[in-house]
């Protein structure tokens, strides 16, 4: 939360040319980017793999509940969940980074972005659009990067891959299992 906003102001770290955003582009567990939208009076639109968006359709992946005609109150849960745990961090964000003012701990604001346009990325074939989703939600397809790039790793980087064993990677993805840990349980 706390790199949002730098993110969006602060000079070009290679070249040190000035910055200020003129839209964000984020994640919803970003949880900071409404706000910083909001200071810098800039818009916002959510991009996601995962959906975030309350449907009757699912419930939310990370909730990990069954599928049930309370669908759509998982999503409205975890999120008053989160607003709980991080309602001072983002308050603290607000007041004294942004100069904006606090959100009261007991509304109902819970940090949600249903007003806000969000694309999911991943195949309307794979899961198609909730039909319950309104007209600011949309499943835009997977990205994938330029195939035809001309990216090269530096010699170092090739010869130490070319010495002994394959390289393997882990990876903790969103780290579901342990926000289920801590939200949910």
């Amino acid at each position: 939360m706390e790199s949002i906003l730098p993110a969006c102001t602060k000079p070009d770290v290679e070249t040190g040319a000035p910055f200020r955003a003129q839209a964000i582009i984020a994640n919803p567990p970003a949880y900071g980017q409404s706000h910083v939208a909001e200071a810098l009076g800039v818009p916002l639109h959510i991009l996601f793999t995962v959906p975030w968006t309350p449907t009757n359709e699912f419930p939310l992946p990370i909730a990990h509940l069954p599928k049930s005609p309370g669908n759509r109150v998982s999503y409205v849960l975890v999120d008053l969940l989160i607003w709980w745990m991080l309602r001072d961090l983002i308050n603290d964000l607000r007041t004294s980074k942004l100069r904006l003012p606090p959100i009261p701990y007991l509304s109902m604001y819970c940090g949600s972005l249903y007003h806000v346009p969000t694309g999911y990325m991943w195949s309307r074939h794979v899961l198609p659009k909730p039909k319950d989703w309104g007209p600011l939600v949309d499943v835009v397809g997977y990205c994938f990067l330029n195939e035809g790039s001309k990216y090269q790793p530096p010699e170092a980087l090739v010869n130490w891959m070319k010495k002994g064993l394959k390289p393997i990677y882990t990876g903790f993805g969103s780290m579901v299992r342990l926000l289920k840990l801590f939200l949910i349980y």
